[in-house]
């Protein structure tokens, strides 16, 4: 036991290194490791403050977003369906994302009179409606306007169409041939937005300034009542993705895959 606790007395103790101890490789690796993890203990409580913030910065916004949801809906709702007074002078008709049902048949016959067009856009038709299974679009929409005496009601062909700008040539004839008129777009409550910036970025100004738009109701929703009703906050999520996309991507200038099964086995080898 006196050996032992001799020997420990006898052992030297390591100079600090703060005063002037070794200057060997082991003490610079021990001082470089003691300096890095002060650094390191040092920069835990701004992490962790950071993190902290974060976490309540976006529970406030869940919170905030659950209490006022209502307001910011109805307020980029109200963006998004741009609502203007019909032109003065005489004007025609056109149904774009048009939500059909009687009633909306009935606001259309009554806004148009016996005496103005109503033009229905006719998109690209599927195989279906190629063969004569199915409907093509706008035909219904025709035959239920012309029952309530619009005998100008009619459609713009466009088979192979499958974006609106497609139609640009459509509205520059008309609008060309009717000088003295003006378009009035009939669209779905919250697709307006999208056909705005459509009809804004490929008409001339003098052309553009003859469109104006004018939302209708939904069967399912209305302007008082959307937001509370699972139609109408698809229908708002779908019009704000279709504006979105508009502002990154612009127009759809890809071509869609084309079904046709005599096309597929033709490609065969």
């Amino acid at each position: 036991m006196f050996f032992k606790k001799r020997i420990r007395e006898e052992r030297p103790e390591p100079a600090p290194f703060a005063q002037g101890g070794p200057t060997g490789p082991e003490s610079v690796s021990a001082a470089s490791f003691t300096a890095t993890s002060a650094q390191r203990i040092a920069a835990r409580p701004a992490k962790s403050l950071w993190r902290r913030g974060l976490i309540l910065a976006a529970i406030a916004l869940f919170g905030l977003g659950g209490l006022f949801h209502a307001p910011l809906l109805r307020a980029v709702g109200h963006f998004l369906q741009p609502s203007d007074p019909f032109p003065k002078g005489d004007y025609g008709f056109v149904l774009l994302d048009f939500p059909a049902c009687a009633r909306n048949f009935d606001q259309v016959a009554a806004w148009a009179g016996k005496d103005r067009e109503v033009i229905y856009l006719r998109n690209k038709l599927s195989r279906l409606m190629k063969m004569g299974l199915e409907k093509p679009p706008g035909q219904v929409e025709i035959e239920q306007l012309k029952l309530r005496g619009l005998e100008k009601a009619k459609i713009w062909d466009g088979q192979e169409n499958r974006y609106l700008y497609q139609f640009i040539p459509h509205f520059e004839k008309w609008l060309d041939e009717n000088p003295e008129k003006s378009l009035v777009i009939v669209h779905g409550r919250m697709s307006g937005r999208f056909y705005l910036r459509v009809l804004s970025r490929h008409l001339t100004q003098e052309h553009r300034k003859r469109i104006f738009f004018c939302p209708i109701d939904s069967p399912e929703f209305d302007d008082s009542n959307w937001y509370r009703t699972k139609e109408g906050q698809s229908a708002f999520f779908d019009g704000a993705t279709r504006v979105l996309f508009d502002l990154i991507f612009g127009d759809g200038e890809l071509p869609g895959p084309d079904w046709d099964p005599q096309a597929y086995e033709d490609a065969l080898p």
